[in-house]
Formats: structure tokens, C-alpha cells, sequence
């Protein structure tokens, strides 16, 4: 993360071999305007190995310029859970919150919500007839982060447009127009991994599985988002070469 990252201790350990190239990204650089992941990235290039071909803050600002010229995400495009994984959340959740599933079809995920939580919904619901004046459930963008206490922190999309930052510590992210949590692989598709057909073919990859819905929490915990880390991988391997 940007605020845990020592700059000058990285400087220390490398600066004497390496020179160093730094790059604040953001997810909506690569397109993804409807999700939230900002990281600072350290390119080092070797003194006496590489030689720099062009400022590589500049390949990747031309980069970001070229693909947010077609790609604008929201946060409803990110909800790609089939009735099956929606149901197999259900069930993962009110086992873990000692709640019986009453009928095979059920899935009002409200009941297995804390008493928090709750309060936190209607928080997040009353902050937002009160600014927007219509009913929250009508809006496909809106998420809210249930971690949190809304009273003290609004962690939601309302104003931002953008699905909060996910966090290690776990929590769930509601999404009002369905009233239900974002799922594991909808967590991973905010991070840009293939975790769809269309999203697989569209990098040329295997889709990757993530019906595990621990493994997939884990993943997206505090992960770098998949695009980022390629396009910042791409400015490094074209902004130097090396030497004879």
C-alpha cells in the first residue's frame, strides 16, 4: 500500500545499484472508473545494465490515455454472479452466522445481517434519499461497505461512483439494487482477473476458477489489480534495454 511503502528505505537497500522510477496508478487508468485500487509501483533499472529509452511516467500516462479513450466501467458492470454462486453465498454465509437456510431458494440475505449491519443499511439509505432524493434500491451503481460504521464513515459508492476499496480484514460489500453482497468473484473482477469468459478472451487466458469462495477472498484481500500490474510490467520491459 502507498502509505506502508518506504520509499527511502527501498532508496537505501538498491539506490547505489539501481535507479529508481516511481508511478502512482490508479484502477480507472486502465478503464476501470467504477472500481477503487490505487498503488505506488518502483520501477528499478540497473546503472550499469539498462539504459533508459524514454521517461516511462510518459508511456504510461500515453498508455492510460489511449485505452480510457474506450473503456469506462461503472460498478453494476462488475456484478456478473450467476443464481448459482449467489445461492452457494447464501448458504456459505448463514453457516458461518449459525443462521438455517429455511427453503433451498431462499435468499434474503438481510436476515443474516448483524444488528451493525443493519444500522449501517439504513445509514447508508437515509444519506442517500437525503441527498438524492429517490429510493437507493433504484440505482444499480450503488454499493456500501458494511466493515464500517456509516455514522462515522461513509464508505460507499454514492458519491464517488466507485465500489469502495476492499480490505484484508474482510466485510461485506452490499449492493443495493439487488440486496445482497457482491460475491467473491465479482470482488475479483473489480481487480481486472479473468474471471469471466468474456473477460479471459479478452486478455487471450485461461478464465481463472475462483468457485472457492475463501480462496477467491484471499486473492482479492489486498491485491493489486491484474491490469495494472500488466500495463506497469509493459512501461518497464519498453521504456529500457540493455546494455551491450
Amino acid at each position: 500500500m502507498m502509505q506502508g511503502l518506504r520509499l527511502e528505505m527501498i532508496r537505501f537497500l538498491f539506490g547505489i545499484y539501481y535507479y529508481m522510477y516511481t508511478l502512482v496508478c490508479g484502477v480507472e487508468d486502465q478503464g476501470h472508473d467504477g472500481s477503487s485500487r490505487t498503488r505506488l509501483y518502483v520501477i528499478l533499472a540497473h546503472r550499469n545494465k539498462t539504459v533508459k529509452l524514454v521517461d516511462p511516467f510518459k508511456v504510461y500516462c500515453a498508455i492510460s490515455k489511449a485505452i480510457r479513450c474506450h473503456v469506462c466501467t461503472k460498478p453494476s458492470d462488475y456484478m456478473i454472479s450467476t443464481e448459482v454462486e449467489i445461492q452457494q453465498m447464501y448458504s456459505e454465509l448463514a453457516s458461518v452466522r449459525k443462521k438455517g437456510v429455511k427453503r433451498v431458494l431462499d435468499s434474503d440475505f438481510t436476515r443474516l445481517l448483524s444488528e451493525r449491519e443493519l444500522d449501517c443499511l439504513q445509514g447508508a439509505r437515509s444519506e442517500y434519499v437525503k441527498r438524492f432524493k429517490k429510493n437507493p434500491e433504484d440505482d444499480d451503481d450503488l454499493l456500501v461497505f458494511l466493515g464500517d460504521t456509516f455514522s462515522k464513515r461513509q464508505t460507499w459508492s454514492g458519491v464517488s461512483r466507485r465500489i469502495p476499496t476492499f480490505r484484508t480484514g474482510g466485510g461485506l460489500m452490499w449492493w443495493f439494487a439487488a440486496q445482497r453482497p457482491m460475491t467473491p468473484r465479482e470482488r475479483l473482477a473489480t481487480l481486472a482477473f479473468p474471471v469471466s469468459s468474456g473477460y479471459a478472451d479478452s486478455m487471450s487466458v485461461p478464465e481463472l476458477p475462483c468457485r472457492d469462495s475463501k480462496r477467491a477472498a484471499s486473492i482479492a484481500g489486498n491485491s493489486m489489480s491484474f491490469a495494472t500490474v500488466m500495463i506497469v510490467q509493459l512501461v518497464a520491459l519498453v521504456s529500457f534495454k540493455q546494455t551491450n
